[in-house]
């Protein structure tokens, strides 16, 4: 290739990007990269990000211990689960990754920047997939970053930010959710690009579950949209659900198979996180322009209101793209209102119940960001079709220019003043970190170099949301750390989340019953009667709880006390406060009446069957090695949350692990001298999981190069008939 050839072959694909709707997008990533560099600062966050940062560095330290983190044992909160295997944690995975080179913090904080801000290229993709011309493309991926609902669980800034919700596996399902939707609905409608929308589908189950779910019943929206075409669409949205499922087993299947061994947790039927919000509230909020325009003028949900009246007033003729953004507003609609009063319809969807209902309102802004797009779009058309007399072209530019800026002024200022807002904080949080953040730091580092153990500072329910950090409560500052620690509650599906919130924070038998061996209280705070102080860091004090710890012997009482899931406080509490702390003996649990049966006592002994030397606990790697001496039959217990992959020999031979109150592990062991060995087994099938994954989305290239072969070939044959058919020339005589 000449030189002159690559200049043209450069200037040829720059071209697209240099568009003006590509271009206006790329202005609007500049101005949020810069406007959200904040993000970027290294503190404490009040938030849910401080629980997804506590992922992200285990991971990290699983890659360098020479582990692929896609499973194993997270003990850092509530007493620990197979978080990875339960949860969708591909974002951490990947971030952790990138922590083995830039620190897992930073990448956290890197990921969190560069989601956030260039959303609005995903939105324009996903627009132009969907059928959106490049104005209403761009006009939507402008005005996708101004959003503000009521809720703060959108697809907004505020759900990210410091002074909101640190939604961040939210941000890696929001950043594919446009392309997953677009790529389907345009693989739907003409067979074209399935195997990237297998993958966008595939991507956004492993990074959000609650998009996913809406994404995949997008499907069924596709074939709606169009009912006259229901043919040629039916095989096509189906091929895509099997494939998207195939290619989202590797997440999808471990989390079914062993999520019976996980807390269904009571607190999720309360408030209106199941049902979501209602009619009343919910049809107030979009009246009053709540969803687009929360605390001010609602002047997106108008331009929404509009593209919306375009896209149905011009339903039959419409090219695509209105149909299916009106489609989606309505299923997003339905979802956020919730069981009042649609319960019927949305306990028809498969998997409905799993899902907090008030997440979709982040859909509903996807699909009312697209109706701008739409409003904008119909309103330069109405422009440029005035006749020249009556409006000159430069007239009419400067009108468009107007019209722009008052549509923008407002959700503009709106959002600076929020990203100000933050920013403020944040760097007000970053000194409270040295100062405050740096006593407690040091307080931590004490209570590990005296051989580590469960760290306390309160409850989020309790004393926990008064000691703070700076502005961040003690037990989410906490989680910054990689420390095992209780109180951040009800983050995770561990067993004992639910008991959790009812630990009684002034009662140290409690406390050593949920192997609490540490606590961080302020200064001149009175700790429980029996604790001991060990040190002071400026206005915080370290103490240290008698008991024994995370490791203990105990007997083994029965019969199995049969329990669910889904009422393991109610369950347990009474069986947890009669063992107390540091128990000689406890009783054993038959969870769903599929944990393993071991041999038990009727008579509480009040002496320990044995004792342990050589111990080594590490439960970041998942393992226990120890040497026992026991007088007589007994068990070994780790204060660790039971689950089925948890694997134990003594002397070499495999022994069954007991799930013993409150929801500990037991290993039993006779009487004498034993090497007692412990191990979480991860899921083993990954591996193949992932090449399925591979091979789904290869077939769906596949697919999709073999409908455009078949397409060209009719197209071919078409012109050839055509050919044929038409009437000679006529002879003109000499």
């Amino acid at each position: 290739m000449t030189a002159r050839g690559a200049v043209r072959w450069l200037v040829d694909r720059a071209r697209p990007v240099a568009a003006p709707g590509p271009a206006a997008v790329g202005v609007v990533v500049a101005v949020q990269l810069w406007a959200l560099r904040h993000l970027l600062r290294l503190v404490s966050w009040p938030n849910d990000l401080s629980f997804h940062a506590s992922m992200v560095d285990w991971a990290t330290g699983r890659f360098r211990a020479g582990q692929v983190p896609t499973d194993g044992w997270y003990p850092r909160l509530s007493g620990g689960l197979p978080q990875f295997h339960l949860y969708q944690s591909l974002p951490h995975v990947l971030t952790g990754l990138a922590g083995t080179v830039i620190g897992p913090e930073r990448a956290t904080h890197l990921a969190l920047w560069l989601l956030v801000a260039t959303w609005p290229v995903a939105v324009y993709l996903g627009a132009r997939a969907l059928g959106l011309s490049p104005l209403a493309a761009a006009a939507a991926a402008a005005c996708s970053p101004l959003a503000r609902s009521a809720t703060g669980y959108g697809f907004e800034p505020y759900s990210y930010l410091w002074i909101g919700n640190g939604l961040w596996s939210q941000a890696w399902g929001m950043w594919v959710a446009p392309l997953a939707l677009g790529w389907t609905a345009r693989a739907v409608r003409t067979g074209a690009g399935c195997g990237r929308a297998v993958l966008a589908v595939g991507l956004t189950v492993a990074f959000h579950l609650p998009t996913a779910w809406f994404v995949l019943l997008a499907l069924g929206l596709w074939l709606l949209v169009r009912p006259s075409e229901w043919r040629a669409r039916l095989p096509r949205a189906a091929g895509l659900g099997v494939l998207s499922v195939l290619t989202a087993a590797w997440v999808l299947v471990p989390f079914l198979v062993d999520r019976w061994a996980s807390n269904a947790s009571s607190f999720n039927g309360q408030g209106s996180f199941a049902d979501s919000f209602g009619w009343r509230r919910v049809g107030g909020w979009l009246l009053a322009g709540d969803v687009l325009d929360a605390h001010r003028i609602p002047v997106l949900s108008v331009a929404a209101l509009a593209g919306l009246a375009v896209a149905l007033a011009t339903w039959r003729r419409s090219a695509p793209g209105g149909r299916e953004v009106v489609a989606l507003v309505g299923l997003s609609t339905v979802l956020f209102v919730g069981r009042d009063p649609f319960r019927l319809p949305i306990a028809a969807l498969p998997g409905s119940s799993q899902v907090f209902l008030h997440r979709y309102v982040a859909t509903l802004q996807l699909g009312l960001v697209l109706a701008v797009g739409l409003a904008v779009e119909a309103a330069w058309r109405w422009l440029a079709s005035r006749p020249p007399e009556a409006l000159s072209r430069p007239a009419k530019g400067l009108a468009a220019g107007v019209a722009v800026l008052a549509l923008l002024a407002t959700p503009v200022r709106s959002t600076a003043r929020l990203f100000h807002e933050d920013a403020s904080w944040v760097r007000q949080q970053e000194r409270q970190d040295r100062d405050e953040g740096g006593d407690a730091a040091a307080l931590v580092a004490i209570a590990q170099q005296r051989g580590g153990g469960r760290i306390f500072a309160g409850k989020l329910n309790g004393a926990g949301r008064d000691l703070r950090i700076g502005s961040v409560p003690a037990p989410i500052w906490l989680a910054h750390l990689p420390v095992d620690a209780l109180g951040f509650t009800l983050r995770v599906s561990a067993l004992a989340a639910d008991l959790e919130t009812y630990l009684d924070e002034r009662s140290v038998a409690d406390l050593d019953a949920f192997g609490i061996r540490y606590l961080l209280v302020r200064a001149g705070q009175e700790p429980p009667a029996g604790t001991w102080f060990l040190a002071a860091r400026g206005d915080l004090q370290l103490w240290e709880v008698p008991g024994d710890g995370l490791v203990s012997t105990a007997h083994v009482l029965g019969p199995a006390l049969p329990v669910g899931r889904d009422a393991l406080a109610a369950e347990l509490l009474p069986v947890l406060r009669a063992q107390g702390g540091s128990p000689t003996a406890v009783r054993l649990l038959d969870l769903e009446g599929r944990s393993p049966a071991v041999p038990t006592q009727r008579d509480h002994l009040d002496v320990p069957p044995g004792t342990l030397t050589g111990t080594r606990l590490d439960l970041e790697a998942g393992r226990l090695d120890t040497t026992t001496h026991f007088r007589t039959a007994g068990a070994v217990v780790v204060k660790a949350n039971w689950h089925p992959r948890w694997q134990a020999t003594v002397d070499g031979k495999p022994v069954a692990v007991a799930a013993v109150a409150p929801t500990w592990l037991a290993v039993p062991v006779g009487p004498g001298h034993h090497h007692v060995s412990l191990r979480y087994r991860p899921w083993p099938w990954t591996p193949p999981l992932v090449a399925l994954a591979i091979a789904a989305v290869v077939a769906g290239w596949w697919w999709s190069g073999r409908a455009r072969r078949a397409g060209a070939r009719r197209a071919e044959g078409e012109v050839g008939v055509a050919a044929d058919e038409a009437p000679a020339a006529l002879e003109v005589p000499a």
